[in-house]
């Protein structure tokens, strides 16, 4: 049996072991049921070429999920996904032939009052999104998302929630030891809210000398809180370690700080301007030191400019200073504007003459989002970004992108 079609239907045989269960013991009352259909079509220039056509295309994901609690401790949650590009099977999507798109997007087990009330644990397949999803995220924005395989076992007391978790990423070979793992610790304290973290990620392959290709530990803080009519959230995150079978040592970190400013006067959280800087180190290649810093598992989209140039870890590094401002008119409207403006975190070879620059251009995004109905939401967006010729080469043009997306949920 293929890989795919054993994910799906070991997806579906829990679910139905999960309502046979519940209608066996008649604890439908402990049964949730939620879903989400997405629709997005997007319109996309991003080539900097202004004599390209705009070329479109469609995505749909679709998410239905089953929660059970089956009694004060326990509970399980299956989460089904397809997700396709509109039109995308060989055939076309009028024709008879089978995609083989869908999947387990979510399948795990939660516990709690293990051994002592305050210890739980977390198994299966699941989201894991931290703080403002700097470095953990669920990249909703993405036709898949991203969830992990593994476990975690968490201790709760009063306002401390510390979690220790472990990841596979890529089981490479079942008869040796090559896997690419995560793992590490997140320390949530309530007043004041302040998020400690610790990962380690371990690639186990290994030279002629026993050296892994890569141990790197990321240590860092997540800060937010509000006073009066202001708000801010900060990341502070520094990356040490060694990679390429211990060839160069890490040395790289990454600073956020984002002020943002509500007046409260007109309507609480009605409208909101904020001023931030996103900061990613790179590497200038000056010694043996790698000092780029690796964006680990962040919510990219979100970060970084919406047209999504930024969301690997480029050698320069990445400085972002930018503006957002958020404008509510009715209840259920937004109304936002973002302002980028962006430079290499360590100066790079200009394509235009060679000579040393940090330029690499300027993005503003708008968007819109409108509740139709309870249930059902539209947003209409759309990005330019206005290259600099050191970063493009001479006579880059500005690149364009627009988007039209609707949810259905329940």
């Amino acid at each position: 049996m293929r890989k795919g079609h054993f994910t799906v239907v070991m997806a579906f045989l829990a679910v139905f072991c999960i309502v046979s269960a519940a209608v066996a013991e008649d604890i439908t009352d402990k049964l949730s049921i939620t879903g989400e259909i997405r629709a997005r079509v997007e319109g996309d220039n991003r080539d900097f070429r202004g004599d390209t056509k705009l070329y479109s295309f469609g995505l749909l994901r679709t998410r239905v999920g089953l929660g059970v609690q089956m009694n004060p401790h326990v509970r399980a949650f299956v989460q089904i996904q397809d997700s396709r590009q509109i039109g995308e099977n060989l055939l076309g999507s009028g024709s008879l032939q089978d995609d083989k798109n869908l999947g387990l997007h979510q399948g795990y087990f939660y516990a709690d009052s293990i051994f002592v009330r305050q210890l739980y644990m977390q198994v299966g397949r699941f989201e894991f999104a931290k703080g403002d999803q700097r470095v953990f995220g669920a990249v909703d924005w993405s036709n898949i998302g991203r969830t992990w395989d593994g476990a975690l076992l968490g201790f709760r007391h009063g306002r401390v929630d510390a979690q220790l978790f472990g990841f596979i990423q890529n089981e490479r070979r079942i008869e040796s030891n090559d896997d690419l793992q995560t793992f590490g610790l997140y320390t949530t304290i309530e007043e004041p809210s302040i998020d400690f973290f610790f990962v380690w990620d371990r690639d186990n392959r290994t030279n002629s000398d026993s050296k892994r290709y890569l141990d790197r530990f990321t240590v860092g803080l997540y800060r937010h809180g509000e006073f009066a009519d202001f708000d801010y959230t900060s990341n502070l995150a520094y990356q040490f370690g060694n990679i390429n079978f211990d060839a160069m040592d890490i040395a790289a970190y990454l600073v956020t700080l984002e002020i943002g400013y509500s007046p409260q006067l007109v309507s609480p959280r009605a409208s909101r301007a904020a001023l931030g800087a996103d900061i990613a180190s790179g590497d200038d290649k000056s010694d043996d030191k790698y000092k780029v810093y690796d964006n680990l598992y962040y919510t990219g989209h979100k970060f970084r400019g919406h047209m999504d140039y930024f969301v690997s870890s480029a050698m320069p590094g990445l400085n972002d200073f930018y503006l957002t401002t958020m404008f509510r008119p009715i209840s259920t409207t937004s109304i936002n504007l973002h302002a980028h403006y962006f430079m290499a975190n360590v100066d790079y070879n200009s394509l235009v003459d060679g000579a040393k620059t940090s330029a690499v251009g300027e993005e503003i995004d708008l968007f819109f989002t409108h509740k139709l109905h309870e249930n059902l939401a539209i947003q209409l967006g759309g990005s330019m970004f206005f290259p600099s010729d050191d970063w493009r080469g001479q006579g880059a043009d500005p690149a364009h992108w627009l988007y039209l997306q609707m949810t259905a949920s329940f």
